[in-house]
């Protein structure tokens, strides 16, 4: 049998191992294949965002038909008062269901519970668990009645406005 002599880095410390070169084959094999379904797998992810971006959503106020790609994703938070003097209070982000998709055309607030289209949003965003960043135009943080924050999201740090 054949051995190979690879180097091997064991905490810090580089170890001269024999290795079997019929092992050695096979195991590159074996990375190569895992880095081609990795390709494959973020190829097959940015293609499962770029179907939800362009999922038609029917503002429920206008009726008029938008892609998820030019809304924006409202994310409702609410408050839990401190349960101690030693604790203090947090904000906690609600769930998909009951958040807003605001309409880029008539400027309406929808709010996904009693929407016609929830089901949809629903299995998109929580479901799938697709990254809402990743498929509206905006994402806005809702801490109490009137009080938005833009998130920074990637694109917002690159500069990317719409």
């Amino acid at each position: 049998m054949c051995y190979d002599r690879l180097g091997i880095l064991n905490g810090g410390v580089m170890t001269m191992v024999d290795v079997p070169v019929n092992l050695a084959r096979k195991l590159a094999k074996i990375d190569a294949e895992v880095a081609a379904h990795k390709a494959e797998i973020a190829r097959l992810g940015r293609d499962k965002i770029a179907q939800a971006k362009n999922t038609i959503f029917t503002c429920g106020s206008c009726k008029k038909r938008v892609p998820f790609a030019r809304c924006d994703f409202i994310q409702e938070h609410w408050y839990e008062r401190p349960h101690s003097c030693n604790e203090g209070g947090s904000w906690n982000n609600s769930e998909v269901g009951f958040c807003h998709i605001l309409c880029p055309l008539c400027l309406e607030e929808n709010y996904i519970y009693t929407h016609t289209d929830r089901e949809k949003i629903l299995f998109l965003l929580a479901v799938h668990k697709l990254d809402p960043e990743a498929i509206f135009a905006v994402m806005w943080d809702r801490f109490g009645a009137g009080r938005e924050k833009r998130r920074r999201t990637a694109q917002t740090r690159a500069g990317i406005t719409w």
